[in-house]
């Protein structure tokens, strides 16, 4: 497994980095990504597996969506972003409860998906 390191420059404190793409709209993060088109994974695709914030781990494939052979970090970040706002959608249509988020975080609460993952992927 490859640790591939994102460092977002917050454009208030230049001198500093941010670890953190936001998962909702990751275009600012990424215009301010260093490095964004160096390639850090040469496969057209890879599989990630999610567990947060479902209560079970899920594996999905996911690829460039420029159709590259390779991910750039720009990417990745786009790819994973893509990757959670489909978890979202399908856990906002199929859980019997709202969706929430955890206090004092932008992170959404775990709710129970009532699909399997073969209908996330479509």
């Amino acid at each position: 497994m490859a640790d591939i390191k994102f460092q977002v420059v917050r454009p208030n404190e230049p001198d500093e980095t941010s670890p953190y793409i936001s998962l909702a709209d990751p275009t600012n993060d990424i215009a301010n990504l260093r490095d964004a088109e160096e390639v850090v994974i040469n496969e057209s695709s890879i599989r990630v597996i999610a567990d947060y914030p479902l209560k079970d781990e899920f594996e999905f494939e996911v690829k460039p969506f420029d159709g590259a052979q390779h991910f750039t970090r720009a990417a990745l970040a786009h790819a994973i972003s893509a990757l959670y706002q489909r978890i979202y959608t399908e856990e906002d249509r199929t859980s019997p409860e709202v969706a929430g988020h955890v206090p004092g975080m932008m992170n959404r609460d775990t709710t129970e998906v009532k699909s399997s993952r073969h209908s996330m992927l479509k």
